[in-house]
């Protein structure tokens, strides 16, 4: 559980619990830990997120995430401050006539441009955590070893491991929703026709898992990672 107040919602905090899961994968790989942008993700504080859980992480970096807003209302000399409105208020005006019309006077101009985070998500359309999740997972579980240094898990294994981790995280976190629209186009059934499905999509799942690990490295999260 998060400690204290966050700003952050729960819903809003779920991109950078990805992100910062796919970088904590790339920084325990001793191929993808020397790829990270160590300039990039300075304010991150890389030894911390090789080591620590998301929660433990963002009660102390959450503010990476926030808005960069002016926090308070101030008088302006000469110089304006990039993302402000200067607001000429007449002397003769009472407290209470200056809180009854400033809101009126700024209102459209703050408005139209909203402030952003110094870490952004490259994205093309609204980010949807369970396909992501599934990715990760299904590459985890492929970098698994036994003993001998062979995979631990036949790809149609994994595909049945993912399958019953997202269905727990998602009855934890009660979004049974995205479970469902993950699962409608999933193979049904145990027969050969089926494994031999659940094997592609899994090979899929871990080349876009790839992909994504690869972007994080340059500080792009998801980025590009599609099948072409």
């Amino acid at each position: 559980m998060y400690k204290g107040e966050m700003d952050l919602t729960f819903k809003e905090l779920q991109p950078y619990r990805l992100w910062f899961q796919y970088l904590q994968t790339a920084l325990n790989d001793p191929i993808l830990s020397k790829k990270v942008s160590q300039s990039y993700y300075k304010e991150w504080h890389l030894n911390q997120v090789k080591t620590k859980t998301f929660n433990q992480w963002i009660n102390t970096h959450e503010r990476l995430f926030m808005n960069e807003e002016v926090q308070k209302i101030r008088l302006l000399g000469n110089k304006r401050t990039p993302n402000t409105v200067a607001v000429e208020i007449p002397i003769n005006f009472n407290v209470q006539r200056i809180q009854n019309e400033i809101g009126k006077t700024v209102k459209g101009l703050v408005a139209k441009q909203q402030a952003s985070s110094r870490y952004k998500l490259h994205i093309k359309r609204p980010l949807q955590s369970a396909p992501l999740d599934w990715f990760h997972w299904a590459y985890q579980y492929h970098c698994q070893r036994d003993s001998e240094g062979k995979p631990k898990h036949k790809l149609e294994e994994i595909w049945h491991l993912v399958n019953d981790k997202q269905n727990k995280r998602q009855v934890k976190v009660k979004k049974r929703s995205n479970a469902r629209a993950l699962q409608r186009n999933l193979p049904a059934g145990d027969d050969i026709k089926a494994n031999r499905q659940r094997a592609v999509l899994i090979s899929r799942n871990v080349n876009k898992a790839k992909k994504i690990l690869n972007n994080v490295c340059k500080g792009m999260f998801p980025g590009d990672y599609s099948d072409h």
